[in-house]
């Protein structure tokens, strides 16, 4: 009988074998009971008590902008990452603490250690999308959290822009795909959709998301 040379034989047992990193995933929130709406400016992100793994740090936001009557909610689904979400020419949504989108902080939407595994709602207000904002009061706590949410787009001097109508140009990347067949038309609006995911870290070390969750979409007016 043949012998199978002695390296390649423990790759196959290697490769085979169970002690391998697996690769880990977190609880997403929970889908919103309504979702976000042109007459209906806000986003929900709803924090469970699954919410509550080690590596669990918290959510972030990703946006894209559409015009009428395009499919707003894609087929995302539980096996979907955040790697999707950026091949679907989504964008991460920036804080107001952040100076610019190469500054970025995550998570986005941080959650404190006595909040993590409560079930709670935060508000993301797009009531007046120039002091777009999230918002919530955390259950451990009486304190109130309310940070502003900007765009993933540099204004020119190295700061993220709003979401107001006036500082969406024909040049931004996460509005160019669209801007000229609404300017064409004179089409006065266009839609913002948004997906939460949780964020984590595996290991101290590796990030990790959940799967994406729909929160609806809102209507800016040029």
């Amino acid at each position: 009988m043949r012998k199978l040379p002695l390296v390649p034989l423990l790759t196959v047992l290697l490769a085979a074998g169970c002690g391998l990193p697996q690769s880990y995933y977190l609880t997403p929130p929970a889908t919103p009971t309504v979702w976000a709406g042109p007459t209906r400016p806000y986003f929900e992100v709803i924090s469970t008590t699954a919410n509550s793994e080690p590596e669990f740090r918290g959510f972030e936001l990703y946006y894209k902008c559409y015009r009428i009557g395009e499919l707003i909610q894609s087929s995302f689904g539980e096996t979907s990452r955040e790697s999707d979400l950026l091949s679907a020419q989504f964008r991460p949504v920036c804080s107001q603490s952040d100076p610019s989108p190469s500054a970025r902080g995550v998570p986005l939407i941080p959650i404190d250690i006595p909040d993590r595994g409560k079930s709670f709602t935060i508000t993301v207000d797009f009531n007046s999308p120039l002091e777009a904002t999230y918002k919530y009061t955390g259950p451990g706590t009486s304190n109130s959290v309310s940070v502003g949410v900007l765009r993933y787009v540099s204004d020119g001097a190295g700061a993220c822009k709003t979401f107001d109508s006036i500082e969406f140009l024909a040049t931004d990347i996460d509005i160019s795909r669209i801007f000229a067949e609404a300017q064409a038309q004179s089409d006065p609006e266009f839609y913002i959709a948004m997906y939460a995911m949780s964020y984590g870290k595996q290991d101290l070390a590796t990030t990790i998301w959940s799967s994406p969750v729909y929160l609806g979409y809102i209507r800016i007016w040029w």
